[in-house]
């Protein structure tokens, strides 16, 4: 999410406007349901108008502020330093108490309940069994 919004997800540097905010939502919709299980919103539809307030609201479910710079539809977002280096602490603590804690550094394993291709022929066989 920090990537695909301009921010560097091990400083929390760079900011984001409306098209990145869009754009980031679009790719949190295909995981609507996971987003959703995890208490962080609703990401089922994208809102255009309200892209950049969602993105807001994740980033502060996540205990990150943002600050706000430029006018109009020049107006870009950015997380605040002191909010990045309070997460970072807080995660670091976790880290050190053996808690679980993302760990930026290694690629997510996403558990597959049955592959795509077998749920795409339960979905197709559906109307015939039902």
């Amino acid at each position: 999410m920090f990537e695909s919004l301009g921010l560097d997800p091990k400083t929390g540097k760079g900011s984001f406007g409306h098209d990145k905010a869009v754009n980031t939502l679009t790719q949190l919709s295909k995981y609507d349901n996971e987003m959703a299980a995890l208490g962080l919103g609703n990401f089922e539809k994208v809102n255009d108008g309200y892209a950049v307030r969602t993105i807001n609201n994740l980033l502060k479910k996540l205990g990150l502020q943002t600050a706000k710079g430029g006018k109009n539809s020049a107006r870009r977002y950015s997380i605040s330093e002191a909010a990045w280096q309070t997460m970072a602490t807080y995660a670091e603590n976790r880290k050190r108490q053996k808690i679980n804690v993302l760990d930026l550094n290694k690629e997510a394993k996403v558990f597959n309940f049955m592959p795509d291709d077998q749920i795409t022929e339960i979905l197709s066989n559906w109307d015939k069994t039902a």
